[in-house]
């Protein structure tokens, strides 16, 4: 079997493979995780990308090949050439739940945005199969051009490009076919390069790119008019392609010169070549959620190069079975976040209780789980995100200053980090009030009169010293305790004297005092 796909191989690349160089026969990466399709070991490699481990491997059909992930990430359907099917693996056990026919020599396969369908080029059958994601079942058959490869869909579904990589007579120009996904009916055929193999459509949905492995190209369709408005020379056969998330950068696996192509999507120039290693044959091409690092699949080596997308420099290989020769790669998706944070009270006053709410919303299908951090520098505290995307802390010790705060959220499985804009949360002093009372008025002289300075607050219970004072002379001070302190005498001189209490308060509390006037006999 092994042979055999081998030759359906170089027959659907390009005859001028043979031509430009012998590539050694195909022997037998929020968090996020990267599906490899292994045709050599007929298996499908799952590489955590926060460390680029590899986690797990999973016996999958005959001759594994393209592959693509549900949005919601629950499932990846695997284009297996051996086999004539269409594999499907739960990405929670790593488990094949379905395996569902389809046409003749399936190469690549992809996803609608909504997840609904699962679309397979099928090589040798010049066809696409639709496959319903709900139960599995291939609901529609679309003729298209000649060797389809790669597909890819429009942002909103509408419309699917395949790349029908053999011409009626090489080495003509081939043709990208337009499909309508709401009747499933080819509506466009594009003239394209030679032997056009992949296909990655921008962000906007403005502008599609397909590889050209025969005459060592990509050309830019304008998905508008349906039109090619550029051709970018790139390296030696290239086959699949990937678009960063934030569309200005398109990454080419060239398989016979081992580099991967960096196209500068605004002026549609190469910008930088990437060497993964002249005998590698970098094939596959998927780029992580947040943009920051490319994985590419080197189906000579038993290998996957992963780029660092800010130096343009291969920063890790990750190193699978011995005896692998890795095709496809897709990486679960994860969704960019927005992180809203308001007060129930601003300002507030020192000692009450203020509410901090923030909201957690995502682009994507999955709610967002885990906590959120509220913080000014300093971390007031933390909390879990309910089944809503909202997390809630309430406060009343804060200090009487201004916070700028911020809601800080940590990401999940499926949703990226992000962070609130600066809420300007001010605390201001609250007030005091102050009264006093003598024990024993009038008294006699050497008599002991125990004085009771009462301090109130509307929001706290006011604690620190009271200072009790005749005129300018400080008799004593005494330390609150429930919102009351003590001063007892027996030193006042006959006659009536004006007694103070004073609270002098802090940066939280204000300054309150009260009076008393004192007769002794």
């Amino acid at each position: 079997m092994k042979r055999t796909s081998d030759w359906l191989w170089l027959r659907v690349v390009c005859p001028v493979f043979l031509l430009l160089m012998a590539l050694p026969a195909i022997p037998a990466q929020a968090q996020t995780f990267a599906y490899v399709a292994d045709p050599h070991t007929s298996t499908v490699s799952v590489i955590d990308t926060a460390n680029n481990k590899l986690v797990a491997t999973i016996a999958d059909g005959v001759y594994p090949w393209g592959l693509a992930i549900t949005p919601d990430g629950s499932r990846v359907y695997v284009a297996d050439t051996g086999s004539n099917s269409a594999v499907v693996i739960d990405t929670a056990s790593n488990k094949v739940v379905a395996t569902v026919a389809v046409g003749n020599n399936p190469i690549g396969a992809a996803v609608t945005p909504d997840g609904s369908r699962a679309y397979v080029a099928n090589a040798f059958a010049n066809s696409v199969s639709v496959i319903d994601t709900a139960d599995n079942i291939v609901v529609a058959t679309i003729t298209v051009g000649n060797g389809p490869y790669g597909l890819a869909f429009t942002p909103d579904g509408s419309r699917a490009y395949v790349a029908n990589s053999q011409s009626s007579a090489f080495p003509n120009p081939g043709t990208v076919s337009v499909i309508d996904t709401a009747s499933n009916t080819v509506t466009g055929t594009i003239i394209v390069g030679v032997n056009p193999l992949g296909v990655a459509i921008t962000p906007d949905g403005r502008r599609a790119y397909v590889t050209n492995g025969g005459d060592f190209t990509v050309s830019v369709i304008d998905t508008a008019s349906n039109t090619v408005t550029a051709t970018v020379a790139v390296g030696a056969i290239p086959f699949w392609l990937a678009i960063t998330p934030d569309g200005t950068r398109a990454y080419v696996a060239n398989g016979a010169d081992g580099t991967v192509s960096v196209i500068d999507t605004a002026n549609n120039t190469v910008v930088a070549t990437v060497a993964v290693g002249i005998f590698n044959g970098p094939f596959g091409v998927a780029i992580t959620p947040d943009g920051s690092r490319v994985y590419v699949t080197n189906s000579s080596g038993d290998t996957v190069s992963v780029i660092s997308t800010a130096s343009n420099k291969v920063v890790a290989t990750v190193k699978l079975a011995a005896g692998s020769g890795p095709f496809g790669v897709a990486i679960t998706p994860a969704f960019g976040t927005r992180t809203s944070l308001k007060s129930s009270l601003n300002p507030s006053i020192y000692g009450q209780k203020v509410t901090f709410t923030a909201i957690v919303k995502s682009s994507g299908p999955i709610p967002p789980t885990g906590r959120v951090k509220f913080t000014w520098g300093d971390t007031i505290g933390s909390a879990a995100l309910n089944s809503h995307g909202v997390a809630t802390i309430t406060r009343s010790n804060l200090n009487a200053d201004p916070y700028p705060l911020v809601a800080v959220y940590s990401g999940d499985a499926h949703n990226l980090s992000s962070k609130s804009a600066v809420l300007n949360q001010v605390i201001v002093e609250t007030t005091s009030a102050a009264t006093i009372t003598s024990s024993q008025n009038p008294s006699t002289h050497g008599q002991p009169v125990t004085l009771t300075a009462t301090i109130t607050s509307p929001t706290v219970i006011p604690t620190g010293p009271v200072t009790f004072s005749a005129g300018k002379m400080v008799l004593g001070t005494a330390q609150l305790g429930g919102g009351k302190a003590k001063f007892t005498t027996s030193t006042l001189g006959v006659g009536s004297t004006t007694i103070t209490a004073t609270y002098y308060g802090d940066s939280n509390i204000a300054k309150s005092s009260a009076s008393v006037i004192q007769n002794v006999k």
